[in-house]
């Protein structure tokens, strides 16, 4: 299958039954009619030979048939030109509708959406990072994906659906820094050739909470040495709030605490 896209060309040619045929386009150009998806257009006139004419339609934003352009029954219309063969004989130009299958329109960008498995990420922990494209994506490599706040695997991808590939984001180590997972536009293709554009959605730009930070404590005290009866304030400064901090993870020798 051929598919097209904005921008290419299509070329149809009329063939004839003899090779003696004459065409005047002083009158006029011919065209052939032919159907994008529901949409009727015209393929204008480009040359002729003594038994054929060429015809071709540039392929507009926004056209799109998925099942193969169709020929119209009996499309080619003369506007004024005249065919005839060298005996003086008119042309007639008669035929049946059909499809032809192997002829594509596609000029519709691909999207891609990224989520992940976890939103926060802890130490030890990683991320399952998905990317779902709108159709199967030609050319996605880890070289398109710009990550910070961590690594990302290679993409793989599904084995039952190819537009779906999935990585492993490991977070940087002690670190809450966010992570950032993005893909920008025009790094894939569709299969027909349209790039990616929607590289400034919200669903392409990917944040994770990430807090690798190790929590630290220190110890001081209001005093420094202690006699019979004396008391001192020990202060437990955190790096950060503690969810667990219990008096049963201190230890104390020398006294009570």
């Amino acid at each position: 299958n051929s598919r097209v896209n904005e921008g290419d060309v299509i070329n149809f040619t009329v063939y004839m039954d003899k090779i003696n045929m004459v065409l005047d386009t002083s009158g006029g150009l011919p065209t052939l009619a032919f159907t994008i998806g529901t949409t009727v257009v015209q393929a204008s006139y480009a040359s002729h030979t003594t038994s054929t004419i060429l015809f071709n339609y540039t392929v507009l934003a926004g056209q799109t048939d998925t099942d193969g352009v169709t020929l119209n029954a009996n499309g080619v219309s003369y506007n004024g030109s005249i065919y005839k063969d060298t005996y003086g004989n008119l042309a007639s130009i008669v035929y049946p509708a059909w499809t032809v299958g192997s002829v594509l329109v596609d000029t519709t960008s691909p999207t891609l959406t990224i989520t992940s498995s976890r939103n926060a990420i802890l130490a030890g922990q990683t991320a399952t990072i998905t990317f779902t494209f709108s159709e199967a994506p030609t050319g996605f490599a880890a070289s398109d994906i710009t990550t910070t706040g961590g690594t990302l695997g290679t993409p793989t991808v599904s084995s039952t659906d190819t537009k779906v590939y999935t990585a492993t984001f490991t977070p940087t180590a002690n670190s809450n820094a966010n992570g950032i997972v993005s893909v920008t536009n025009g790094v894939f293709t569709d299969s027909a050739g349209n790039a990616n554009t929607d590289g400034s959605d919200a669903n392409n730009f990917l944040t994770l909470a990430v807090d690798t930070l190790i929590p630290t404590i220190a110890v001081s005290s209001n005093k420094s040495s202690l006699q019979g009866g004396d008391s001192a304030t020990l202060t437990f400064t955190l790096s950060e709030a503690a969810t667990n901090f219990l008096a049963s993870d201190i230890t104390v020798n020398g006294g009570t605490l």
